[in-house]
């Protein structure tokens, strides 16, 4: 079966209405000797009455509290009736008058009734859209919670295991693990402490010069006066992960990276300078970019976050990149 849409079935409606309205007057008075129907003068005497019907409902209900919208039904209405009792109708202009404002309000009535209950279905539907993604956001974070809670069961067990073969390799499960909780805990607040933040950095550090040994010149300088200065989480460390990715697509030794964190009074700062392969860094952008973490990301982030009130500067000079980030908090 065909289903048609809302606006298709309203239509539909309001044709059915008017045609009935239309036909009203020789369904009760045709069988009268003293009455004649007259086509023409029905459908204007239907228009003085429409016009300003849905002047009412399509912006009066919708913009009530705005004075232009009642003066235009009033003006409307006027010049409407004025006309149709000027030019055809035999009775006086009083009279007229006062049987198209009974029109109108019975026409004005039923339209007002429809805007109101199609309202109000619109509003059930809307709620009922709105609990059923609030039930599912509520099953995704079930199943968000059971499978972090496995992983990490896995990573103590991993850790318990590891420590009495070697301490090294357990130290890194548990910044691996820790940066883990990280991600899924606190990565989901409005705000954390700075001082959170650079130990999630300093993990992340860590388990990145594990990874790359010897091939990697690291340089960190950190610089801060208050460890508990609020900074929306995760916000530093795509920079820091951009430096680590461009290096390691470089074949060289002690490959350099610098990374300066600072804090202070209120103005937070990055800077980080990383060496890359300009053969490979246009496919790296799209491939981070549409992977969801490129710089473009985090620039629409500060933007929503900080607007007017931070600095990220992005420099590609031959093969080093640099980068300038001030917030202020």
């Amino acid at each position: 079966m065909k289903k048609y849409s809302p606006l298709f079935i309203e239509c539909i409606g309001h044709i059915l209405f008017w045609s009935f309205y239309l036909v009203y007057p020789l369904l009760i008075f045709g069988k009268s000797d003293c009455f004649s129907f007259d086509i023409k003068h029905s459908l204007v005497a239907i228009i003085t009455v429409a016009l300003p019907s849905y002047i009412l409902y399509f912006f009066l209900l919708k913009n009530i509290r705005n004075p232009i919208y009642w003066i235009l039904l009033l003006i409307s209405g006027l010049i409407l009736v004025y006309f149709f009792c000027k030019l055809g109708c035999a009775c006086n202009i009083k009279s007229c008058f006062i049987n198209k404002l009974i029109e109108f309000i019975f026409v004005g009535s039923i339209l007002v009734a429809v805007f109101v209950t199609k309202k109000n279905i619109i509003n059930i539907k809307l709620l009922a859209k709105s609990n059923q993604a609030r039930a599912d956001a509520e099953l995704k974070a079930l199943k968000a919670q059971i499978n972090p809670h496995f992983l990490f069961n896995t990573l103590n067990m991993l850790y318990s295991d590891a420590i009495e073969i070697n301490e090294d390799i357990a130290d890194k499960i548990l910044k691996l693990s820790d940066n883990l909780h990280y991600l899924i805990h606190e990565g989901q607040k409005k705000e954390i402490a700075i001082g959170d933040e650079l130990k999630f950095i300093e993990n992340y550090l860590a388990l990145q010069k594990a990874r790359m040994g010897n091939r990697v010149d690291l340089k960190l300088h950190v610089d801060i006066d208050n460890y508990m200065q609020p900074i929306p989480p995760l916000l530093l460390i795509p920079f820091i992960e951009n430096a680590f990715k461009y290096s390691s697509m470089l074949e060289e030794k002690k490959i350099p990276i610098f990374i300066h964190i600072s804090s202070l009074k209120g103005v937070i700062t990055l800077n980080v300078q990383n060496k890359f392969n300009p053969k490979h860094i246009q496919s790296q952008k799209k491939e981070w970019k549409d992977s969801g973490i490129g710089i473009e990301n985090v620039r629409q982030r500060l933007e929503i976050l900080f607007p007017l009130k931070h600095k990220l500067l992005i420099v590609e000079e031959e093969n080093t990149f640099l980068v300038d980030l001030i917030i202020n908090i």
